[in-house]
């Protein structure tokens, strides 16, 4: 059996796909089934070790992003789409796998375009209340729509929806229990907070944060994912805040993306999570 993952965009399409390849491979030990070729379609890998340890085979398309404001990437996203989705058609030809799980985003169109051609079975999974634009598209023909919200159920036809929550992977279900104040090297006197916005951060949440951050830091403890884009800033910012030398600043803990370990440090050490 042969069964390619796509989704792309962001860390939120691309772990829930690692977590659906643990739940394959799981499911295979236990019921001592024959073991399915895996394959990845996206336009870059994001994190090549994850997909070597699942022994997933990685297959790169190009694909671009449709924005909703006026752009001129807009213009040369709608070519790398175009080229894409017929080398995805040329490869998903050669694979011929017999389901498609769709995770969403823009880097999930091409294959899905071709199951769509070759009449390749699709499952799609959406992870929030709101459906992205593939995904609603997806959601036409696919044949079981997997939703993470009660919510986003009704974008779709009532019988094909299942109600299953977002998969997660068997690293990070349970968070650590064991020195994880002292990881962050936070004191046990303060309440720890922990912000995390996805991978990619969010915008308005760390422009929120880090304008109350004086305010915050004089009676909490803050661990803040702030995405890729805007750490450089978050960091700078609470320097100029706080103050290079303030103290306050060892209650600030700052990072790009938590990987497994820190965010399992952070999920156990954290008395709230925003």
């Amino acid at each position: 059996m042969k069964i390619l993952l796509t989704g792309g965009g962001s860390g939120g399409h691309f772990y829930p796909i690692i977590a659906v390849a643990e739940a394959i491979r799981k499911l295979v030990r236990v019921e001592k089934l024959i073991a399915p070729e895996l394959y990845f379609m996206s336009d870059f890998p994001r994190d090549e070790k994850l997909l070597y340890e699942n022994e997933i085979i990685f297959k790169q398309v190009s694909a671009g992003k449709i924005r909703r404001y006026f752009s001129l990437l807009n213009f040369t996203d709608l070519f790398k789409t175009f080229f894409g989705a017929f080398k995805a058609i040329a490869v998903v030809y050669g694979i011929y796998p017999d389901v498609i799980f769709g995770k969403g985003g823009y880097a999930s169109f091409p294959a899905l375009l071709a199951a769509r051609i070759f009449g390749i079975p699709v499952i799609i999974h959406e992870s929030d209340s709101v459906p992205g634009k593939v995904n609603l598209w997806a959601g036409k023909f696919a044949v079981k729509v997997a939703v993470s919200y009660p919510e986003a159920a009704r974008y779709f036809s009532a019988d094909k929806v299942a109600y299953v929550g977002n998969p997660i992977r068997e690293s990070i279900k349970s968070p650590a229990t064991e020195g994880v104040r002292e990881y962050f090297n936070f004191t046990a006197d303060l309440p720890v907070v922990l912000i995390i916005g996805g991978s990619l951060g969010a915008e308005l949440i760390n422009d929120i944060v880090l304008g109350a951050l004086p305010t915050l830091l004089q009676k909490y403890q803050i661990i803040h994912q702030t995405g890729k884009k805007q750490f450089a800033l978050a960091k700078e910012t609470a320097g100029v805040a706080l103050g290079e030398n303030s103290p306050l600043l060892a209650r600030y803990k700052v990072y790009e993306y938590l990987d497994d370990l820190p965010l399992k440090m952070a999920a156990g050490a954290a008395d709230a999570v925003v």
